[in-house]
């Protein structure tokens, strides 16, 4: 078995897994343990590590394939995984040959330990290039305080990576990237997630307190880690959360029309093209993602291709495009099911498919994505540049 399908024979394992308690995730708006206890037993948390420090070494396809499989039977578990191993990619690439962070990797390798991210920040507008809270450094020792509006899975993470500005005298864009791992941080709750969606995320606002050594301070300035790293990856794991919901949607469309075939009283005609334009969509989603991908794979090593104008907008676009895309899917596929797919207590029931979908757009605001995108098309010429791919 190679080593893509032992990947998607043990994410298949986790998928059964969270499809069992993902009404129960969502109802209660309650973390998926019995999921994320199965992804740590197929040991798919440490996937991405290097596999000379204890990992299997899985590509970003690999990974999103991942997101995929477990998207289909529970959101919330799809997208944690994917915030999870966007903040893992980010720390594999930034910071190995570190001597701390390559114990740190040992140690998430050999315990499936699970990473979270506090990169929003109360009075800064969304805008996580920037920072209010900084570094305070006293000997080789620090200390930081941050007000984050969200931290998803907070009090379930084992590693929390922190953005702060370098020092107490530095502006608010001179930024870093802290490891603090559980019992060198305090979280003080200061908002609660009851949400329309995504419920299992239990994204809560909390005071961050830690405190650690410099050396827990990833190398590499936080903004070359944002462009090359965390933003790219972000909307392609994110993209396949999206197209696992739809995925699983249009699943449920067909279930419920091939009901009625077999009881004789489809509109075969009208739905049956509804599906078939469901299809092409859910395609369309497909080739978007596996452009960017295939693109940010294979160049992944050069910083200057991946900062490209062409690179920037395509994987700003592939968020917009695919959020769009999968919300539409669903929204058409609770069409073809009607009240089947409207009622909770149905097996094609579309409510947590719906409700998960509408954070897609709202997960770094499509319309501040667009407006920032218009703004440098307006400057730049984009046809000879994107060209190139």
């Amino acid at each position: 078995m190679d080593h893509m399908s032992e990947l998607a024979r043990r994410a298949k394992v986790a998928a059964g897994i969270a499809a069992r308690y993902a009404d129960d995730v969502d109802r209660e708006s309650r973390f998926p343990h019995e999921a994320f206890e199965a992804c740590k037993a197929e040991r798919l948390l440490s996937a991405a590590i290097p596999i000379e420090l204890g990992g299997r070494g899985a590509a970003l396809s690999e990974i999103a394939m991942i997101c995929y499989l477990l998207s289909q039977r529970c959101s919330s578990t799809g997208l944690i995984f994917a915030m999870h191993q966007n903040q893992l990619a980010c720390a594999v690439r930034h910071a190995l040959g570190s001597a701390w962070h390559d114990r740190l990797m040992r140690r998430a390798a050999q315990g499936e330990l699970l990473f979270a991210s506090a990169t929003s920040e109360v009075g800064i507008g969304g805008n996580i290039a920037s920072s209010r809270c900084a570094v305070e450094r006293t000997g080789s020792q620090f200390v930081l305080i941050k007000d984050a509006p969200v931290i998803s899975y907070g009090d379930e993470a084992d590693i929390i990576l922190v953005t702060a500005r370098k020092s107490d005298s530095s502006v608010e864009s001179d930024q870093v990237l802290v490891a603090l791992e559980k019992g060198q941080f305090h979280l003080q709750r200061i908002s609660t997630w009851d949400a329309m969606g995504m419920r299992g995320t239990c994204s809560h606002g909390y005071r961050i307190s830690g405190k650690g050594d410099l050396q827990q301070i990833l190398p590499t300035a936080f903004g070359e880690i944002l462009a090359c790293t965390l933003l790219p990856s972000a909307h392609i794991l994110w993209s396949c959360v999206w197209l696992g919901i739809a995925t699983d949607a249009v699943r449920r469309a067909r279930s419920f029309l091939r009901q009625k075939s077999r009881k004789g009283n489809g509109d075969s005609l009208t739905a049956g093209t509804r599906l078939a334009n469901l299809a092409r969509d859910l395609q369309l989603m497909r080739s978007y993602i596996s452009t960017i991908l295939m693109r940010y794979s294979s160049q992944n090593r050069d910083r200057q291709d991946i900062t490209s104008f062409s690179f920037t907008v395509g994987v700003s676009l592939l968020k917009v495009a695919t959020s769009q895309l999968s919300t539409t899917i669903v929204q058409q596929a609770l069409e073809i099911c009607g009240i089947a797919g409207y009622v909770n207590n149905s097996s094609v029931s579309l409510s947590r498919h719906l409700r998960d979908i509408y954070s897609a757009s709202l997960m770094v605001g499509n319309d501040r994505i667009s407006t920032s995108m218009s703004q440098v098309l307006m400057i730049h010429d984009i046809e000879d540049d994107s060209l190139s791919w």
